[in-house]
């Protein structure tokens, strides 16, 4: 499917900005102990996480999120977990970090591929997965596909963070 079916550049955009605004708040969290964000953490978010840089991230998801052309939910899936899920009239987008390589294979998963991911549907069913680095900076966003089944069918970059080398003075 084109991914402009998908997201608009808008979206994109808004989804990208949101993602790093959230992880940059990590990283300032994390080099500054004397800055506290107090709405870094959302209790449902945080419910199995233990106050996790997911939770943090999902944090900056909720329903007064303005997304154009999208509504933020926030579902409850698995083992008492929260996520929020992204909704438009052509998509259904749930994120994901780097470390939900199983999670990616999922009965969640395969539900919402099966439940939208048909062959006419009018909403296609994704995700986008996020990594971090260590200190809680956003390095790279993409857009999963999946089938009607489940299975991964492609990947997009959204996002990739490009360092700009520093020049080492001997």
């Amino acid at each position: 499917m084109d991914n402009k079916v998908w997201l608009t550049d808008e979206q994109i955009e808004a989804i990208v900005s949101i993602l790093t605004k959230q992880c940059d708040r990590i990283e300032d969290r994390n080099q500054n102990s004397n800055v506290e964000y107090p709405d870094l953490y959302d209790e449902l978010y945080y419910t199995g996480r233990r106050h996790s840089d997911t939770g943090a991230v999902y944090a900056g998801f909720t329903e007064t999120t303005e997304i154009p052309g999208m509504k933020v939910y926030r579902i409850k899936y698995g083992h008492g977990l929260w996520q929020p899920e992204l909704h438009s009239d052509t998509a259904v987008i749930q994120l994901y970090n780097s470390g939900a390589g199983k999670i990616l294979e999922s009965s969640e998963i395969r539900n919402k591929c099966k439940q939208y991911n048909y062959v006419g549907s009018q909403k296609k069913y994704g995700a986008i997965q996020f990594w971090t680095s260590p200190k809680g900076h956003l390095t790279k966003a993409e857009l999963v596909e999946f089938d009607e089944k489940g299975s991964e069918v492609n990947r997009t970059s959204l996002y990739k963070y490009n360092a700009e080398a520093i020049p080492f003075v001997a």
